[in-house]
């Protein structure tokens, strides 16, 4: 699967080298799928270099600067992608980039507002609804975290698995 996803990176690199949105792909397939994180840094990179008004390709990069623990360039690359996203109709996936960079760099309050807003535009987005249970357990609001996990086991059941949890 690597190999030929590489050759498909390529080739559609070659025909089209300016395009940030697939570069954006491939460099998460890269990242996230496959581990290949200093490859899919490069793609992330000339992405938003490429087009830096591109809140897709910044929200992807913010994503792989999770993935690699660097989240105060991660909310950095978030709070542009949902300045940039305002207006999108996935501006929601953005919401939730920047509440998982928040939460992971401490600021609640900040992870909160953004995944109330993504969830307010999307209320089953399971990834906004995991962060912003554990921005709200971290913050000390027992009640709301369990709100929130109760409605992610109805709608995920396998949330409550060991091996997911230990994930």
């Amino acid at each position: 699967a690597r190999a030929i996803l590489r050759n498909e990176a390529g080739t559609q690199m070659d025909s089209n080298p300016f395009n940030s949105i697939a570069l954006s792909c491939f460099g998460h397939v890269l990242g996230y799928v496959f581990q290949e994180h200093e490859a899919a840094g490069k793609l992330l990179e000339r992405a938003v270099k490429l087009n830096p008004a591109q809140a897709f390709a910044w929200d992807h990069y913010a994503l792989h600067k999770i993935y690699t623990g660097d989240y105060q360039a991660a909310r950095r690359a978030a709070e542009r992608a949902v300045t940039l996203g305002a207006y999108s109709p996935i501006s929601y996936t953005f919401e939730t980039t920047l509440a998982m960079a928040s939460a992971l760099t401490g600021d609640y309050d900040q992870a909160i507002m953004a995944g109330r807003s993504a969830l307010n535009k999307q209320p089953r987005f399971m990834p906004t609804q995991r962060y912003l249970m554990i921005a709200h357990s971290a913050r000390g609001d027992r009640e709301q975290a369990e709100t929130l996990r109760d409605k992610l086991l109805t709608v995920d059941p396998d949330f409550q698995h060991g091996d997911v949890q230990e994930l």
